[in-house]
């Protein structure tokens, strides 16, 4: 059992698991349709319905070819080739037709802010009509996590396909500065992307930046997620580092698990929970300190999404432990 052979190091500290570490999940259970697509703020099942944050979305199916991207207030937004599709909660709905197919989405103040797959950074009202538009490096390649534009002040920030964000003022509509995250030449999209205290971070699978008004952090590896939690950057890697990072993308904390490739964050009041491809739930608490394993005697697939409460991959969710 890969349970065995997992281990943890600090420095050149390693400590393999003890068996005693082994717990029952206290609840799991299924969909009611497998997973085919998901973002960070829901996923699509093969029978049409949404998840969000709250579950499962029972007032609104999407059509066939259809992808749930976001929701916001009473409005759901949805992705078709080339189509932005807008659900109001009573099912109305209506079509803005674009010239590329919509990844993110981020509403705010009647105002849509989208990256297309293009590499085109919209602006939009409700109505569709164009309040900005500007056309980034077209890409060959991107991975399936697109962070989700963000709104501040008078500002909001763009991820793109080519490494960058843009930061634009969305009042008078015009493009103030742009930072380049990565510079490589495949799989650059930006794959988080947050605010907190003034600061922006921003990160892909190269690369993870911290900009300041008077300074510019980075921590730089091969991540596979990276997540905030309580205004602290929890940062995997590809080579099984888990490091806790201040706003200075400092690490405050690491643990390894050289043999695990985790392909999900979550988090609760009390713990921080990782999900390991090839079956185990991995909690901690907040400084990282280990606590407990949970055997999911199963293999985990693409397609994750996470809410407050539950991981959820292919028809099946984990209720997180208390």
């Amino acid at each position: 059992s890969i349970l065995f052979t997992l281990f943890i190091g600090c420095a050149s500290k390693q400590t393999y698991l003890p068996q005693n570490l082994q717990s029952v999940l206290p609840y799991h259970g299924y969909l009611p349709a497998d997973i085919i697509d998901s973002s960070l703020d829901g996923a699509t099942l093969k029978n049409g319905s949404i998840l969000t944050q709250n579950g499962i979305n029972t007032a609104i199916k999407v059509e066939e070819n259809e992808h749930f991207l976001s929701q916001y207030k009473e409005y759901t937004f949805a992705s078709g080739v080339n189509v932005l599709h807008i659900y109001q909660s009573n099912g109305d709905k209506r079509s803005i037709t674009l010239d590329a197919t919509p990844l993110s989405i981020k509403s705010h103040a009647g105002i849509l802010a989208l990256l297309l797959n293009d590499n085109s950074l919209l602006l939009l009202d409700y109505d569709g009509t164009l309040l900005f538009r500007s056309k980034q490096k077209e890409v060959v390649a991107y991975t399936s996590n697109i962070a989700t534009p963000i709104f501040f002040d008078d500002l909001v920030i763009f991820p793109t396909l080519d490494g960058k964000i843009v930061i634009v003022n969305f009042e008078s509509k015009e493009e103030k500065k742009s930072f380049v995250v990565s510079n490589k030449s495949h799989f650059n999209n930006i794959t988080f992307l947050a605010h907190s205290e003034g600061i922006i971070y921003a990160g892909n699978r190269h690369n993870l930046r911290a900009i300041t008004p008077k300074a510019n952090y980075k921590y730089e590896a091969t991540f596979n997620l990276i997540k905030m939690v309580d205004n602290h950057l929890i940062a995997v890697t590809n080579s099984g580092i888990i490091a806790l990072l201040n706003k200075e993308l400092q690490s405050i904390t690491e643990i390894k698990y050289p043999f695990a490739s985790i392909v999900a964050i979550a988090a609760n009041d009390k713990n921080l929970f990782f999900l390991e491809k090839q079956g185990f739930l991995i909690q901690t608490d907040k400084n990282l300190a280990l606590s407990k394993v949970y055997p999911i005697n199963d293999n985990i697939e693409e397609n994750i999404f996470v809410s407050k409460t539950n991981i959820y991959y292919k028809s099946r969710f984990i209720s997180l432990p208390h």
